[in-house]
């Protein structure tokens, strides 16, 4: 019998493009009976945990051979490793490792591969989920106030930058010195959200 990392290596080396996640599972379940263990009930966090667990797991699994295993939101996919020769640089490190979310996906990493978040109670789950869109708005707000600033383009945002910028602003279209009120309270909302995140 087969163990779940061995299915799913043999399914991803099928798809060398890359699978989404619900095309994997579908295949999963039609094919291997993968998710039996979860018996007749299985919600979808379910089901999404366990592959992610076993992917994890297989991902583990790959890093002393010459795969890499691709794990994100969009797409699984199934990498072979560039030899140090090839890469040109010793100990070659694929960008997914170097990203500038990479305490994220430590904690996503680890989140999945403690078995216990299998049990999770459908409240723990849509705190979770709560949370994740929390997140996320906070990220498209940043955004917004970023562009209010006109600072799409600096790489390394800084505090002080920040600051210089909204005293620029803020003295341009302040009310008093004949300036739009409302431009004013949106570069003041503007500085107000990336003062929390910087």
């Amino acid at each position: 019998m087969q163990t779940k990392q061995q299915i799913l290596l043999g399914s991803l080396k099928l798809c060398p493009h890359g699978i989404k996640e619900y095309e994997l599972m579908t295949d999963l379940e039609n094919n291997f009976n993968f998710f039996s263990e979860l018996g007749e009930k299985k919600s979808l966090f379910k089901k999404h945990f366990f592959l992610f667990h076993h992917l994890y797991l297989l991902a583990e699994a790959l890093k002393e051979q010459s795969f890499e295993l691709e794990i994100s939101a969009l797409s699984i996919k199934l990498c072979k490793k560039p030899l140090a020769s090839e890469s040109g640089i010793e100990g070659h490190v694929s960008e997914y490792h170097v990203s500038e979310y990479k305490g994220e996906i430590v904690e996503l990493e680890n989140f999945y591969l403690n078995s216990d978040n299998l049990n999770l109670s459908d409240e723990e789950v849509q705190d979770m989920l709560a949370l994740f869109w929390k997140k996320y708005l906070a990220l498209d707000k940043k955004s917004d106030a970023i562009k209010c600033f006109g600072l799409e383009e600096h790489n390394n945002l800084s505090r002080s930058l920040i600051k210089k910028r909204y005293n620029q602003l803020a003295s341009q279209h302040h009310p008093d010195k004949g300036g739009d009120k409302i431009k004013f309270m949106q570069i003041k909302e503007a500085y107000e959200q990336l003062k929390e995140l910087y």
